[in-house]
Protein backbone atom coordinates (compact mmCIF):
# COMPACT_ATOMS: atom_id res chain seq x y z
CA UNK A 1 0.00 0.00 0.00
CA UNK A 2 1.51 3.53 -0.79
CA UNK A 3 1.86 5.47 1.87
CA UNK A 4 -0.16 8.27 1.29
CA UNK A 5 -3.29 5.90 1.52
CA UNK A 6 -2.05 4.84 4.86
CA UNK A 7 -1.00 7.62 6.29
CA UNK A 8 -3.84 9.71 6.67
CA UNK A 9 -5.70 6.40 8.72
CA UNK A 10 -2.17 6.55 10.50
CA UNK A 11 -2.23 9.67 12.13
CA UNK A 12 -6.00 9.41 12.57
CA UNK A 13 -5.26 6.50 14.95
CA UNK A 14 -2.02 8.52 16.68
CA UNK A 15 -4.33 11.71 17.13
CA UNK A 16 -7.09 8.91 18.62
CA UNK A 17 -4.34 7.65 21.10
CA UNK A 18 -3.76 11.35 22.14
CA UNK A 19 -7.33 12.16 22.66
CA UNK A 20 -7.20 8.96 24.82
CA UNK A 21 -4.56 10.05 26.82
CA UNK A 22 -2.56 6.77 25.81
CA UNK A 23 0.32 9.07 24.43
CA UNK A 24 0.82 12.76 25.05
CA UNK A 25 0.73 12.53 28.87
CA UNK A 26 3.41 14.48 31.02
CA UNK A 27 5.39 11.19 31.15
CA UNK A 28 6.54 10.16 28.17
CA UNK A 29 7.45 6.55 27.81
CA UNK A 30 8.75 4.86 24.49
CA UNK A 31 5.28 4.56 22.75
CA UNK A 32 5.93 8.69 23.02
CA UNK A 33 9.10 8.51 21.52
CA UNK A 34 8.19 5.90 18.88
CA UNK A 35 5.50 7.85 17.86
CA UNK A 36 6.62 11.45 18.17
CA UNK A 37 9.93 11.06 16.45
CA UNK A 38 8.61 9.23 13.16
CA UNK A 39 6.06 12.50 13.18
CA UNK A 40 8.75 14.33 13.24
CA UNK A 41 10.38 13.14 10.27
CA UNK A 42 7.50 13.72 8.67
CA UNK A 43 7.54 17.44 9.52
CA UNK A 44 10.77 17.74 7.69
CA UNK A 45 9.10 16.98 4.40
CA UNK A 46 8.34 19.72 2.90
CA UNK A 47 5.29 17.95 0.88
CA UNK A 48 3.94 16.56 3.98
CA UNK A 49 4.29 19.43 6.96
CA UNK A 50 1.19 21.74 5.75
CA UNK A 51 -0.63 18.54 5.72
CA UNK A 52 0.09 17.20 9.11
CA UNK A 53 1.28 20.43 11.28
CA UNK A 54 -1.60 21.03 12.79
CA UNK A 55 -2.72 17.77 14.42
CA UNK A 56 -2.35 16.82 17.85
CA UNK A 57 0.37 14.32 16.95
CA UNK A 58 2.60 17.22 15.13
CA UNK A 59 2.41 18.77 18.46
CA UNK A 60 3.45 15.88 20.24
CA UNK A 61 6.72 15.37 17.82
CA UNK A 62 7.43 19.18 18.23
CA UNK A 63 7.34 18.70 21.66
CA UNK A 64 9.59 16.09 22.00
CA UNK A 65 12.02 16.56 19.19
CA UNK A 66 12.19 20.05 19.00
CA UNK A 67 15.31 20.73 17.27
CA UNK A 68 14.93 17.57 14.73
CA UNK A 69 17.40 18.39 12.00
CA UNK A 70 17.16 18.84 8.00
CA UNK A 71 14.93 19.71 5.61
CA UNK A 72 13.38 17.75 2.81
CA UNK A 73 11.97 20.15 -0.29
CA UNK A 74 9.41 18.45 -2.60
CA UNK A 75 10.34 14.96 -2.83
CA UNK A 76 6.68 13.31 -4.05
CA UNK A 77 5.16 13.34 -7.00
CA UNK A 78 1.68 15.47 -6.85
CA UNK A 79 -0.38 12.32 -7.52
CA UNK A 80 1.28 10.44 -4.39
CA UNK A 81 -0.11 13.56 -2.35
CA UNK A 82 -3.58 13.37 -3.79
CA UNK A 83 -5.27 11.07 -0.88
CA UNK A 84 -3.65 13.38 1.86
CA UNK A 85 -6.17 16.19 0.80
CA UNK A 86 -5.53 19.54 0.20
CA UNK A 87 -2.90 21.96 1.84
CA UNK A 88 -4.24 23.31 5.08
CA UNK A 89 -4.44 27.04 5.36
Amino acid sequence: MRFSIALPGQLDRADGWIAEGVVGGEQPNAAHFQVATCVRLLLALDDLRPRIETRPVATLGRRLAPDYPGRFREVFPPAWLAPLGAVAS
